[in-house]
């Protein structure tokens, strides 16, 4: 079957402001050109929604004020008022406002074709397993025995935004400790050189954060002034005319990692595996006819898991981590050996995802499952990676239901038995076992 050539381009209707009256939100459309031979328009959304919520006047003093929220609120929501997305703002609610305030938000009954943004700008938690909460302003001590029944959990914010009907939905934190709430995080080297336009419809729950599970998050503007700039264009790195929520989440990241004095890590991520395909977008201005982002269409016209892994998978950063190019790499994260892992695959420059491990937190992981697709190379590429770093590999094996995973390879935990309840101890494999493997094994262990 001839593969399609596709073109689309962002444009917005502005009836509203020409005649003369705020738009409360408006449709996005998409053109897909195939071949130049036709022209078919789709509305990528009908509406758009922003909840902006900042919490800087806290009651106890155990939570110090913070001087930069409110000037942060205003910049947010003029900017995505500007963007004509109906905007919603609530300063210094209660605990039970907080939490009803993002529930109603995120589940109110809306069409599908909807993005929504939810800021939170106040004071952030994490307990000892990680656990991230956003605080209202009557949050009591961290040593109160009511403490954590009082404070909003994130995993509760994810639950909501998952149940959500809606296609596209954005969610950003600018607190301590909120890179700890959310399941899943990608590491990319920016943004595609193209779209998968029959996978960029799909559900999609991005995340940004302003920093990961254990920073101290700074009382000043420079993550919403990246967030701000981003949105305004600065983000469109490869200059197709919109903005993603991955390509917006890169950006405020590198700008905190070059801002003076930095100590935090921002999070750029999703709610899992199964919103990787969908992204939010955001156009950067008038989009004209001869101004047009490229897309890809499955030649077969198929978007199955194939295609999504593809949608949300950079580049290799350089020569030696080309092995793994159009690899989807996802680690099962654990407490144990989060830290190891990740400067394992962050120094190699190889783009992972991490997503929530079922096991308990103290296991390490152990083990690389692959499927029968997957090159050799890349195979013993990952596993020396990780020895190299000190990360034991102790076992390789295949997939179940190869079929389901293709192309991808997971940093796991084998145990000793179908309990779960004792980790794989046997010796790490060898350089010389890994290097002299054909395929991906059965089961490769010592």
């Amino acid at each position: 079957m001839t593969a399609w050539k596709l073109q689309f381009y962002l444009w917005l209707l502005s009836l509203s402001l020409s005649l003369g009256s705020p738009a409360m939100t408006e449709e996005v459309f998409v053109r897909v050109e195939s071949d130049g031979l036709s022209s078919d328009t789709y509305k990528m959304y009908d509406e758009s929604h922003a909840l902006i919520i900042g919490v800087a006047d806290y009651e106890n003093p155990s939570w110090p004020h913070l001087s930069a929220v409110k000037a942060e609120v205003d910049m947010v929501r003029t900017e995505l008022e500007r963007q004509n997305i109906d905007t919603s703002t609530v300063l210094n609610p209660s605990s039970s406002e907080l939490l009803t305030t993002i529930k109603q938000f995120l589940l109110k009954k809306r069409k599908r074709n909807s993005r929504l943004i939810v800021y939170f700008a106040g004071h952030g938690y994490s307990d000892s397993q990680l656990t991230g909460y956003i605080l209202g302003r009557d949050a009591p001590p961290e040593e109160d025995d009511d403490f954590i029944s009082t404070v909003l959990s994130m995993e509760d914010v994810s639950a909501w935004a998952r149940k959500s009907k809606v296609k596209h939905i954005l969610l950003v934190f600018n607190s301590c400790f909120s890179g700890a709430i959310f399941a899943s995080r990608s590491k990319s080297d920016g943004p595609l050189p193209r779209l998968f336009l029959n996978d960029l419809d799909r559900d999609g729950r991005a995340v940004i954060t302003a920093g990961n599970e254990t920073d101290q998050v700074p009382d000043n503007l420079v993550f919403a002034q990246a967030f701000v700039s981003g949105l305004q264009g600065d983000a469109d790195r490869n200059g197709d005319g919109v903005v993603t929520g991955r390509e917006l989440g890169s950006w405020v990241r590198d700008v905190i990692f070059e801002s003076p004095g930095n100590n935090q890590t921002p999070f750029v991520g999703d709610l899992g595996l199964i919103y990787r395909a969908g992204d939010i977008l955001f156009p950067t201005g008038t989009v004209r006819d001869e101004h047009v982002l490229p897309v890809a269409l499955n030649p077969d016209g198929r978007s199955g898991p194939r295609v999504a892994a593809l949608r949300s998978l950079g580049s290799a950063y350089d020569s030696e981590a080309s092995v793994f190019s159009g690899i989807d790499i996802v680690y099962y994260s654990k407490i144990a050996d989060r830290e190891s892992v990740r400067s394992a695959l962050d120094n190699a420059e190889v783009t992972y995802t991490e997503t929530r491990a079922g096991l308990p937190d103290k296991f390490r992981v152990n083990a690389i499952a692959c499927g029968p697709d997957v090159p050799v190379e890349a195979i013993t590429k990952l596993a020396l990676t990780l020895i190299e770093q000190g990360v034991p590999i102790r076992g390789l094996i295949r997939f179940r239901r190869p079929a389901e995973k293709p192309m991808r390879l997971e940093l796991l935990t084998l145990t000793e038995n179908g309990a779960g309840e004792v980790p794989l101890s046997s010796p790490q494999l060898t350089r010389e076992q890994l290097r002299s493997i054909t395929e991906c094994p059965s089961y490769l262990t010592n």
